[in-house]
């Protein structure tokens, strides 16, 4: 497991940098590298991934003095429920719903949700992606941000938050034709789903 060696008083040639899709970001510090490169896989959808082990691994290949190994393999850490909450943010920013339904109604749509099985829990570990699919999140619910108990339905793929705002749901829905929808399900019972 590779850390960022921190004793070290030589910089990369050039400052910190590390290039991806074919762009060279450049920052002061290694902490601003990441949050530059994590903002533009976000911004033009393509999964954050881990930074922190991508770019130390291009660090221990080009600029050995840089890092620290305390010998361990690299262990990736997968969150699948991450990887699609964090694809379904992409998709709704790219294209975000053109009518929204009023809070009341949002806050019923909510409210059916949170008894549901197919609501799994966001309780993702912090990455220099994360805050900003959160503000992404807040911004499409136009402030009402996500309340407790609602999270990710695993039927429909999607932010229940954000989803529960959209006059067309099934638009944003990524649910498989073969999934099996819940009875209680407002998404289900909504024309178009």
């Amino acid at each position: 497991m590779l850390k960022l060696n921190k004793d070290q008083q030589v910089l990369p040639d050039g400052g910190h940098h590390f290039s991806t899709r074919g762009i060279m970001f450049r920052a002061d510090s290694f902490e601003e590298l990441l949050e530059k490169v994590a903002d533009f896989r976000i911004a033009n959808m393509i999964l954050p991934g881990d930074l922190n082990e991508e770019i130390l691994q291009y660090y221990a290949e080009c600029f050995p003095q840089m890092v620290l190994s305390d010998g361990k393999p690299y262990k990736p850490k997968i969150d699948g429920t991450y990887e699609q909450w964090a694809r379904w943010m992409g998709m709704a920013w790219r294209s975000p719903v053109k009518a929204n339904v009023a809070p009341k109604e949002a806050e019923m749509r909510t409210d059916i949700c949170k008894t549901c099985p197919r609501n799994k829990p966001m309780n993702f570990q912090e990455s220099p992606g994360l805050s900003s699919l959160k503000q992404r999140s807040y911004i499409l619910t136009r402030g009402y941000g996500n309340t407790d108990k609602i999270n990710f339905c695993d039927l429909h793929r999607a932010d229940i938050s954000v989803l529960s705002f959209s006059s067309t749901p099934d638009a944003l829905s990524e649910k498989e034709s073969s999934a099996e929808p819940q009875a209680c399900c407002w998404v289900g019972s909504l024309k178009g789903s």
